[in-house]
């Protein structure tokens, strides 16, 4: 399935955060677009920057048609950015009828491996091929250099290396063996994520409470210049201390998160992630404690909380709203 094609026509469906980046990075990279999404206020957003505008799955199927015949593209490339489990689930069901052999389904979203095993399998008996893509980066990484860990057929990935380049930061894009293996890698990903966050909140929690009352912000400067700990993660806090004057005291100290812990009936990729490691008898004691501490932030909220969300706040434009509980 190798190709010279470095401009793809793509149907992209899920315009959240990730999302929408991710459609004005692909016109900035002159791919074309048809963008659509359950709300029409982002759909209008992303006709602004250059997309062809989709309100419904016939509207989106009948302009990507149209747009193939004009492009000399033979093959139909839906991206889907949604939430995992029912959300992505539902929509795949949705379109498959639309598709024929050959055709290209990109999930995006944060899936569990396993859903993308199954799907795969599904769709190979009807000749439609999917690949999975961890998307790491945030919202800014998918506006300008995204991370992409991808799994799938080695032809399909073939076919689609240039678009993933052309999206990616130079040597953020690898392609791995196996369907669900992109959802895999990211999956360990986030809850390697999950460790190293809730480090950096423990030690800063010391400095908190040490003797010497050093300001957290410098400290996170100095960390954040040549030391060992330097880090993306290192940098989101500075950049929290800077934008709050070092006061977090307007930051909630219960620790968002995804999953079953932030009352969610889906797990999320640290739930996962500890529950890939009881099945290969790992331990996983960083990335377990990391996320039983999150949750028990949002019993009683902590300072180690109140770092996480400003770094969260800052790297994914998580809210530092405190949600309330339900009655």
């Amino acid at each position: 399935m190798a190709t010279k094609q470095t401009r793809f026509v793509i149907g992209y469906i899920g315009l959240g955060k990730m999302g929408l980046n991710m459609v004005f990075n692909l016109i900035d990279n002159k791919h074309t677009v048809i963008a659509n999404n359950r709300s029409k206020e982002p759909i209008i957003r992303a006709c602004k920057k250059g997309a062809i505008t989709a309100y419904t799955n016939k509207e989106l199927f009948d302009k990507l048609k149209i747009t193939l015949k004009r492009k000399s593209q033979s093959k139909k490339i839906i991206w889907l950015m949604l939430p995992a489990g029912k959300v992505t689930e539902n929509k795949i069901k949705e379109i498959v009828p639309h598709l024929k052999r050959g055709d290209i389904i990109i999930d995006g979203s944060n899936s569990l491996y396993k859903d993308a095993q199954r799907r795969s399998k599904a769709l190979n008996k009807k000749g439609i091929h999917f690949i999975d893509v961890g998307v790491s980066g945030g919202p800014n990484g998918a506006r300008h250099d995204a991370c992409m860990m991808v799994g799938g057929p080695s032809g399909t990935y073939k076919y689609l290396e240039p678009l993933f380049k052309s999206l990616c930061v130079k040597g953020g894009i690898e392609h791995f063996k196996g369907a669900g293996a992109g959802h895999y890698v990211k999956m360990v990903h986030n809850g390697i994520e999950y460790g190293i966050m809730e480090s950096i909140a423990e030690g800063f929690a010391i400095l908190n409470k040490s003797p010497f009352k050093p300001d957290l912000g410098k400290v996170a400067g100095v960390y954040q210049h040549g030391s060992i700990i330097e880090s993306k993660l290192m940098q989101n806090l500075l950049q929290a201390f800077q934008k709050h004057k070092n006061d977090l005291k307007s930051i909630p100290g219960a620790a968002g998160q995804g999953g079953k812990a932030a009352g969610r009936s889906v797990k999320a990729e640290a739930d996962w992630t500890i529950d890939e490691a009881k099945l290969l008898k790992v331990h996983y004691h960083a990335i377990g404690g990391a996320v039983h501490e999150r949750a028990e932030s949002r019993k009683n909220p902590t300072f180690r909380g109140k770092i996480i969300n400003a770094i969260r706040n800052q790297f994914g434009g998580h809210s530092l709203k405190t949600k309330k509980k339900k009655r």
